[in-house]
């Protein structure tokens, strides 16, 4: 006969303390327990997943058409707040915040550069920051989906990289 002191050892996790106390952990099957409501989830995961997703590529091809452009002021009110951020955190000088606002709108309006076109099939969507933040790479080298090539020489591409988030629920995403 087992009694109730050996079954509760047996489903249990033993923790001994330096003074003595045995503390018992009750062992639960998660998996098995709540299943369904752990199916409902993942397919309202891959729902919302799809609809920022979508979002996501939406946001893309506006700041692709700017980029495509050379709308120098719709790009600075597009990245205002991530260069704020960048330029503060790394103590950037006066000088040296317009010199590297200088050398993107330089980047942009230089002519030998050619912006690539979007593939959706090529991209991939990636999360960081335990979600937080979203990003499209490219499927096959893992840069920035919006690229801009070299007309002369082909191998010489820079790689835009765009994080977006979210800062309150029903907000547009932002570059960040």
């Amino acid at each position: 006969m087992v009694t109730m002191n050996q079954k509760l050892q047996t489903n249990s996790k033993a923790y001994r303390y330096t003074n003595g106390v045995v503390l018992l952990m009750p062992r639960f099957h998660f998996h098995i327990q709540g299943g369904a409501h752990l199916l409902i989830s993942e397919q309202r995961i891959r729902i919302r997943k799809k609809e920022i997703q979508k979002e996501v590529l939406e946001t893309y091809k506006a700041m692709y058409k700017i980029i495509k452009n050379r709308d120098i002021n719709g790009y600075l009110a597009l990245v205002r707040e991530r260069e704020e951020l960048i330029t503060s955190c790394l103590l950037y000088k006066t000088n040296e915040k317009t010199l590297r606002q200088k050398e993107f709108v330089g980047l942009i309006q230089n002519n030998a550069y050619e912006v690539q076109p979007l593939v959706p099939e090529t991209f991939k969507i990636e999360f960081q920051g335990y979600g937080k933040l979203v990003m499209l790479l490219h499927k096959v080298d893992g840069e920035g989906v919006i690229r801009l090539q070299n007309k002369k020489d082909p191998k010489d591409t820079i790689y835009l990289d765009f994080r977006l988030q979210r800062k309150t629920k029903g907000d547009p995403l932002t570059v960040i």
